[in-house]
């Protein structure tokens, strides 16, 4: 075995070892091979026998004076093939098992690779994923919703079909068969599968539909109160305007506020954990927000899923 000359080596996984000697660096196996040659970009583990490349440069503006650095990313095999159609993504994300996509961006847009490292969904989207947490995941139901233009998302399958276009100022993914989408003018409503506008946009802001409810706050033009409730899937007002802040059900509640005071309630509407709180927080985490509640007795308690701090004290209060 050739002897190891290097500076560092770091430990990816039970097979390779990343090297380094000054600013180059690459990837030796167990036995210490050379599977990725010395180089001048950094390199990290991305999966089993998968690397990804990264590489730093300045970039200059019109006037030739140096601007921000950029960072690109490459796929590579353990034989340093390249992987991805090109080598220049500006973001690589891990694939969704779900659908079998992985994230990616260049140039400023956002597109899908599939398993064969292929783009399923070019990169000709804009990302909203910043200002809508829902859209994080991406795919719901099988189906992604994309800006493609102002004005315009398309909403598209695992397979890069686009299965409807939306002209909408602001569109959410499809859940339980609804989709909420905004008028820029006329505030927020929801579609249905076929691009029908099935609650007509009214409302000040709204949430995706979740155990049948879909969080609303509001009808455009009634600033008074501009508060949230809750409506059906037939647009019938359940749970009235009455909080100041809300969170989609999930599995049967929903985290509240009134005023600077936090509590849940459940699907009628009744309080499960009173607003006296400070603050109460889920695990909002996880895409699904999995709400976990156990009954004891007449009494609500928490299994882990949620952390509630009284007014005046940081100890976790249990019901």
């Amino acid at each position: 075995m050739t002897p190891l000359n290097f500076k560092i080596i770091q430990q990816l996984n039970s097979t390779f070892f990343k090297v380094q000697n000054d600013n180059e660096y690459g990837v030796i196996d167990n036995f210490g091979n050379i599977r990725i040659p010395m180089e001048k970009r950094d390199v990290a583990i991305y999966s089993d026998d998968i690397f990804i490349n990264e590489t730093s440069c300045r970039t200059h503006d019109q006037y030739g004076d140096l601007g921000k650095f950029e960072i690109t990313y490459v796929l590579v095999d353990v034989n340093n093939k390249q992987l991805t159609p090109h080598d220049d993504y500006s973001v690589i994300e891990p694939f969704d098992l779900t659908v079998g996509l992985a994230k990616v961006e260049r140039h400023k847009r956002i597109g899908f690779i599939n398993n064969e490292f292929q783009e399923t969904i070019p990169c000709k989207y804009i990302d909203t994923s910043c200002y809508f947490p829902e859209q994080v995941t991406e795919f719901k139901e099988g189906v992604c919703c994309l800006k493609y233009a102002a004005n315009e998302f398309h909403y598209l399958d695992s397979k890069g079909r686009t299965i409807l276009k939306a002209h909408y100022f602001l569109a959410l993914n499809f859940s339980e068969g609804f989709a909420a989408v905004e008028k820029r003018l006329g505030g927020w409503g929801f579609i249905d599968e076929d691009g029908n506008e099935i609650i007509e946009c009214q409302y000040d802001d709204a949430y995706s539909f979740s155990n049948g409810l879909a969080a609303v706050k509001d009808k455009r033009g009634h600033y008074n109160s501009r508060q949230w409730g809750f409506i059906d899937k037939e647009n019938k007002l359940v749970i009235p305007f009455s909080f100041d802040d809300v969170k989609p059900f999930r599995n049967g509640f929903s985290i509240a506020r009134k005023g600077s005071k936090y509590g849940v309630i459940d699907i009628l509407g009744k309080e499960a954990i009173p607003f006296i709180h400070s603050h109460i927080d889920g695990n909002e985490t996880e895409p699904s927000w999995p709400y976990s509640y156990v009954r004891i007795d007449d009494t609500r308690f928490i299994t882990g899923k949620f952390n509630v701090y009284l007014t005046d004290t940081r100890i976790p209060h249990r019901y």
